[in-house]
C-alpha cells in the first residue's frame, strides 16, 4: 500500500530521519494561495463518468485511514497530464480527516474537514508498484470534504453504513460495487502541481488534482469518521480512533500551481 505509517509520535516532522526524500523540496500537501495560481491556457475538462463501477470493492482498516481497494480497475480519471503519453489508470481511493478539520492541502490557509484522495498511476509502467517512485508515476485527485450537508450525503452512506458498528487495525469488509462517480460534488475548476505522496516514502512523483468544490456529508456522517475507525497506535495500547491523519503543509519551493477553469 502507498501508506505506510501513522501520525502520532515521532509524526510527520521526524519521517526524514528514516525516509530522507521527505525532506527534499518538492513535497505535499501545499497551501494553494488563489493570488499566485496562474491560469491554464489549455484545461482539460473532467468527466466524473469515467470514473466507472469496479466489479468489486473491499473496505480495509490500514490503520491510519480509510482505503476502497478495488480488486479490478476502475476507470481513469480523464485528466491525463500533457507530459505523460498513457493514460493514467485509477486504482484505489482513501481518505484523511481530523476531529475538526483534517483536510491535507488548504486554500488560502482553509483547511476542510476531510480529503478524499483517489490514486492512479501511469500505465507506461507495469503497475502501480512500479510507477510509484517514477517521475509523474502517479496522480492524484482530490476532493475537499466539507461538513455542512442537512441530510446525509447518500453516495457516502453507502460506504459508512457498513462501518457504523466499527472496524478496527487490519479489518477488511467488503462492500457493495457502486459507480466511484457518485461520490463526487459539482465540478466548477481544479488546481494542478507536481508534488509527492503524503506519507513516507514521499516519492516526489505525484501530478496533484486539487478540486475547487466540496464534497458535502452531514454531522452524523462526520460522528462515523471521527469516533468509529480504530487503530493501536502502539502494538500495548488500546485502539482509539484514527483522527487528525493529515501531514503538515509543506513549502511550494518555487513550484507553480495551475488553475483550471
Amino acid at each position: 500500500k502507498i501508506h505506510t505509517t501513522n501520525y502520532t509520535l515521532p509524526g510527520p516532522s521526524n519521517w526524514s530521519a528514516a525516509f530522507p526524500i521527505c525532506n527534499l523540496t518538492r513535497q505535499s500537501p501545499i497551501n494553494v494561495i488563489k493570488s499566485n495560481v496562474q491560469t491554464a491556457s489549455n484545461p482539460v475538462k473532467f468527466q466524473k463518468s469515467v470514473l466507472t463501477t469496479p466489479s468489486s470493492m473491499t473496505l480495509i482498516n490500514n490503520g491510519h485511514s480509510r482505503m476502497y481497494d478495488p480488486t479490478t480497475h476502475f476507470g481513469g480519471s480523464c485528466l491525463k497530464p500533457a507530459s505523460v503519453s498513457s493514460f493514467p489508470q485509477a486504482m484505489q481511493f482513501h481518505f484523511h480527516w481530523g476531529s475538526s478539520f483534517g483536510s491535507e492541502h488548504t486554500v488560502d490557509s482553509t483547511r476542510y474537514f476531510g480529503e478524499m484522495h483517489i490514486v492512479h498511476y501511469d500505465t507506461a509502467h507495469a503497475d502501480i508498484n512500479a510507477a510509484i517512485n517514477k517521475p509523474q508515476g502517479l496522480a492524484v485527485i482530490a476532493f475537499f470534504i466539507k461538513a455542512d450537508a442537512s441530510s446525509d450525503n447518500a453516495a457516502f452512506q453507502k460506504i459508512l453504513q457498513p462501518i457504523s458498528a466499527g472496524m478496527n487495525k487490519n479489518a477488511q469488509k467488503t462492500l457493495t460495487p457502486f459507480p466511484i462517480s457518485d461520490l463526487l460534488p459539482k465540478i466548477t475548476g481544479y488546481y494542478r502541481y507536481s508534488g509527492s505522496l503524503t506519507t513516507p516514502p514521499c516519492y516526489e512523483s505525484v501530478v496533484w488534482t486539487i478540486f475547487k468544490d466540496p464534497i458535502q456529508i452531514s454531522a452524523a456522517q462526520v460522528n462515523v469518521f471521527a469516533t468509529i475507525l480504530k487503530t493501536k497506535v502502539y502494538e500495548n495500547t488500546a485502539p482509539t480512533p484514527v483522527i487528525n491523519n493529515y501531514r503538515p503543509v509543506q513549502g511550494l519551493n518555487g513550484r507553480t500551481v495551475r488553475e483550471y477553469k
